[in-house]
């Protein structure tokens, strides 16, 4: 064996996704679906950097057998991808035939090399890539290439449709942190994928398995220095995904509307934190342990009205069952108001005739005549 720079840096990203999968084994819930899912993610690219590694380093020259192993199913990642990102923001996921569908495609490609390796897997070194040609080898390599970049592209629009609508809706401060981190591991994957096409070009002008002006200039195989970069990657989806990953709180979306939306009545109701003067939505976001944009949508889609207007009436509320027994009258109506939440005058006005169709004073005088 020939551990060289390139080689060691190969085995070093395959050494990674052993470690942080052994890590998620033990030190989190293995039947947590987000957790078999960046299992597998770390597994298929560790086994994907493993054909290069065993090549770069001299054991295929020694062990034929293992030349076109069926294990470069860098295929799979973005359908995976995409399962793991919906996992963590779709609340009891789990995977079903539709989420299967993902990864017939991936798995069509996998079978072929499955076939190739079982063909040629009795003859010499030199006779596998005669033998590789008659299963049209190259042109299936292309068509995998190509449609790697295809599925790169497609499933970050899926993924970014996903994490978009439940950014701006309802996402928990652990998701919020999962999608700074997942922007970049996309934007990575991305210029991945950008270089594995690079290559392509490269193969078809000078020829796969032959060296290239860029080779001579880097001083390294273009090809294999694609597979340094995706090693980093692993490192860099194991450590962060691992350290950035808690029990993240998913919920799925009618779930999660009727649970805020209670705890959004017992604020009032119950807490009366409206009787608070500088309640804002921050505040009440804060209490409940959500976002703004979660507590405003649902107080615009489930109580039709803005905060404003949702947090006055509880106020006016209040001010009329004050003056039902303030008999004695030892209390201003501004005194009311102010004991009731409102901070200015104007306010309060408006407020009242508002939801009561009458003015303080009209309505006052209503309740003396009534007594």
């Amino acid at each position: 064996m020939n551990l060289t720079l390139t080689s060691v840096l190969l085995l070093f990203g395959i050494f990674q996704s052993i470690v942080m999968i052994l890590l998620i084994l033990i030190t989190r819930n293995r039947k947590q679906i987000q957790n078999k899912l960046l299992i597998s993610i770390l597994g298929v690219l560790g086994l994907s950097i493993l054909p290069t590694f065993l090549g770069n380093s001299g054991i295929i020259q020694n062990n034929p057998n293992l030349m076109f192993l069926p294990v470069r199913l860098s295929i799979f990642v973005f359908p995976l991808l995409f399962l793991y990102v919906k996992s963590v923001f779709v609340s009891d996921f789990k995977i079903g035939i539709p989420d299967l569908k993902h990864l017939v495609f991936p798995f069509v490609f996998w079978i072929y090399s499955i076939i190739l390796w079982i063909n040629t897997i009795d003859h010499s070194l030199e006779a596998k890539g005669a033998v590789a040609l008659t299963f049209y080898y190259f042109q299936i390599k292309y068509a995998h290439d190509v449609s790697l970049l295809l599925m790169l592209l497609i499933y970050t629009w899926f993924a970014y449709q996903l994490i978009n609508k439940a950014k701006n809706y309802r996402l928990s401060k652990n998701q919020l942190q999962f999608y700074k981190w997942l922007k970049y591991l996309f934007f990575f994957l991305m210029a991945g994928a950008i270089l594995d096409l690079v290559s392509i070009v490269i193969g078809e002008v000078y020829g796969y398995w032959k060296g290239s002006p860029l080779d001579e200039l880097l001083g390294i195989s273009f090809t294999i220095l694609i597979k340094i970069y995706y090693s980093i990657i692993v490192y860099v989806i194991s450590v962060i995904g691992y350290a950035s990953y808690s029990k993240f709180i998913v919920s799925n979306y009618p779930v999660i509307d009727n649970a805020i939306s209670n705890k959004i009545i017992e604020a009032m109701e119950v807490k009366k934190m409206f009787l608070n003067p500088d309640l804002s939505l921050r505040i009440l976001a804060e209490d409940l342990d959500t976002t703004t944009g979660v507590v405003s949508k649902i107080i615009n889609t489930d109580f039709k009205v803005s905060f404003n207007d949702f947090v006055n009436k509880y106020r006016i509320e209040e001010v009329k069952n004050k003056l039902d027994t303030n008999s004695s009258g030892q209390f201003t109506l501004l005194a009311l108001a102010q004991d009731s939440g409102f901070k200015s005058k104007t306010t309060f006005y408006r407020a009242f005739q508002k939801f009561t169709s009458h003015t303080p004073k009209s309505y006052l005088k209503t309740l003396n005549s009534q007594k």
